[in-house]
């Protein structure tokens, strides 16, 4: 016999026990839409004397067993009741009937018999409500593996959302918000947003950064913008080709630095803004050796390969370790200097030499001749000459910021070994030794011929002279006339 449990779910039963039986009385009902009328009937139980000789074990096994065989309660269950399929049209009985209570104004019951109402009818997936799948109201609902869901009217209105791009609704707890606050679906979130691997916010694909095929915010593009140097590590650095132990740093301006922002933790050089070019200023951390100087072909090989560019406006400035330095050796590197000027500015072009940003010395040689105290001399300069001693106090360091702009590594080396040979040279002498190898500093070929003779190795010499017929038309020329080596030694 097929079961009642459709619409005979015992929401409160009453049990009596009598002399071999158990009398008992339900409310017939649907477990959301409450129909029926009160049941009794009376199902028998093993004899007994008398109730009170029940023990509590058969007492226990007796309301178990009615509550395990609900089929044993329709048997008892009197009822003549007929009903008709609203979709077949077949006459049930009592006992095979399915029921189902309107939602609607009118709150009439309908009837089913078991295969009609299981092909018609499905339980909400929120509430269980019990839900005409061929209703024009009903919320059905495909998941991405293919599963059709149905909901009632109340739990779809409370879970599902519409999609902000292609007006679909879908569940809540699937949908993902842009980052300007709407709510999109999955298909349409992943065509249109990506989420930042730096924050871990969402972003549009169209105003993202793309580094290393990994979606940046705008927040995070910002930091990603400038950023510190690293550290550069040499175990066993030698020193052949740069001709000096002491550290070394280089500054590299560009007017075209396109996706830079992808170097982001993947090199030891920094990257900040200068205002005074296009692109950004990419600054190397303190290198010694040549191993230093292989870390600079290498940036620039890359800087190269990225198709960045300089221009006009951009330049190179060098650093040079000074901490080991004496005060007096100090003085006399910036006594060379100031009496070199007219040398240097022959090695690069002429709007280079009068840039007000590496523009010429602005102390003179009493300056020097007449302060005793470094500090002293280091804080009443301007940081724009173009060897701006003031990088002293905040790196320990003189910068050489009149150098021509270069993405060539070979170019670089030259101008730094330029520098690093004759800052070792001239660090020991005295003002006299420097009076007599460049004169009264007027003349830069007087400066260049001695330091031809007594710094810089043939191959270098040629560079620079090439620099000199490069930018001003003619070579610059190497001669003999200043005091010989004895003078010299002598002073």
């Amino acid at each position: 016999m097929p079961s009642r449990e459709p619409i005979n779910h015992p929401i409160n039963v009453e049990f009596t026990l009598g002399n071999g039986t158990i009398n008992w009385s339900m409310q017939s009902e649907d477990r959301m839409h409450r129909t029926g009328a009160p049941v009794e009937g009376t199902v028998s139980i093993a004899p007994v004397p008398d109730p009170e000789s029940c023990t509590a074990e058969q007492t226990e096994e007796a309301f178990d067993n009615l509550r395990t065989d609900r089929n044993r309660a329709a048997v008892a269950a009197p009822s003549d009741t007929t009903y008709t399929c609203e979709t077949c049209g077949c006459k049930l009985a009592s006992t095979e009937a399915y029921c189902h209570r309107r939602t609607d104004s009118s709150s009439s019951r309908r009837w089913f018999c078991e295969k009609c109402y299981h092909e018609r009818f499905s339980s909400c997936v929120s509430c269980n409500t019990m839900v005409d799948t061929q209703a024009a109201n009903a919320r059905k609902y495909e998941n991405e593996y293919g599963d059709t869901r149905y909901y009632c009217s109340p739990c779809y209105d409370r879970n599902f959302s519409c999609c902000r791009e292609c007006d679909t609704r879908v569940p809540q707890n699937t949908m993902r918000q842009s980052p300007y606050g709407d709510m999109f679906c999955r298909t349409c979130y992943e065509r249109l947003c990506s989420t930042c691997s730096e924050c871990g916010n969402s972003v549009f694909q169209r105003e993202a950064r793309w580094v290393a095929d990994q979606a940046i915010c705008g927040n995070c593009a910002a930091n990603m913008d400038e950023w510190d140097i690293g550290e550069f590590k040499c175990a066993n650095p030698t020193f052949d080709r740069i001709k000096t132990e002491r550290q070394f740093g280089v500054e590299l301006e560009t007017s075209q630095c396109q996706n830079h922002w992808e170097l982001f933790n993947c090199t030891i050089w920094g990257c900040t803004y200068d205002c005074s070019i296009g692109g950004k200023e990419f600054i190397s951390p303190p290198l010694i050796g040549d191993q230093g100087l292989d870390e600079i072909h290498r940036f620039c090989d890359d800087m190269r390969n990225r198709d960045w560019s300089i221009d006009d406006r951009c330049g190179l400035h060098i650093h040079f370790d000074m901490g080991d330095l004496t005060d007096d050796q100090l003085f006399s590197v910036a006594y060379a200097y100031r009496l070199t000027w007219n040398m240097w500015k022959r090695f690069v072009s002429r709007d280079r030499g009068g840039n007000n940003m590496c523009g010429s010395p602005r102390y003179s040689i009493e300056d020097i001749r007449n302060t005793k105290n470094w500090e002293y001399f280091v804080g009443a300069r301007d940081r724009f000459e173009y060897v701006n001693w003031r990088a002293f106090f905040k790196h320990g360091t003189f910068e050489v910021r009149l150098g021509e702009p270069s993405l060539k590594g070979k170019d670089i080396e030259r101008w730094l070994v330029t520098h690093a040979t004759f800052l070792e040279r001239v660090k020991d002498m005295t003002y006299k030794q420097i009076d007599l190898a460049f004169g009264d500093g007027e003349s830069p070929t007087r400066a260049f011929s001695f330091c031809a003779r007594h710094i810089w190795d043939a191959p270098l010499v040629t560079y620079l002279r090439d620099l000199t017929c490069r930018f001003h038309d003619r070579r610059i020329q190497v001669r003999s006339t200043y005091p010989d080596h004895a003078a010299f030694d002598e002073a």
